[in-house]
């Protein structure tokens, strides 16, 4: 598996980190242009079709990651299913020793096809927290005036 189960932790703690930034600031914006009048376009100030389009961005990316720990999980479980079968086989050969060690590694590989897995589902709860973000982002344009 290319990442481990830190690095998938860790890069989701960054996404959220991200997310709850970019909110913030869109929410800033917000309350900055209601403050103003008339609206100004100060600089720095950062748009909802900006904190949008970064949005969908990130989500983009998530969609990336868990597709790709989606297909590492898939792999796996081949591999596990082929030394299934290899395991079989070889009982069936009366090679106990090895149909032992298939076994073996029909474990490892279950093992991590359960990991990918998890961390694809973990990614998806990011995911989720950003399509929401996204819906009310774009709720706001709907609602109001280009921003």
């Amino acid at each position: 598996m290319s990442h481990s189960s830190t690095d998938t932790e860790a890069r989701i703690v960054e996404l959220s980190a991200r997310l709850d930034s970019i909110v913030a600031a869109w929410e800033q914006s917000i309350a900055t242009q209601r403050a103003s009048s008339p609206p100004t376009a100060a600089a720095g100030r950062r748009t909802s079709a900006d904190v949008l389009s970064e949005l969908e961005h990130e989500l983009r990316e998530l969609e990336v990651h868990s597709d790709e720990h989606r297909r590492i999980a898939d792999a796996e479980i081949a591999k596990a299913e082929d030394w299934e079968r290899t395991a079989m086989l070889s009982i069936r050969d009366g090679r106990d020793d090895l149909a032992k060690q298939a076994l073996q590694r029909q474990q490892e590989f279950h093992a991590s096809a359960q990991a990918a897995a998890n961390e694809a589902a973990a990614i998806d709860s990011v995911r989720a927290a950003y399509r929401h973000a996204v819906l009310a982002v774009r709720a706001t344009l709907s609602d109001s005036p280009a921003r």
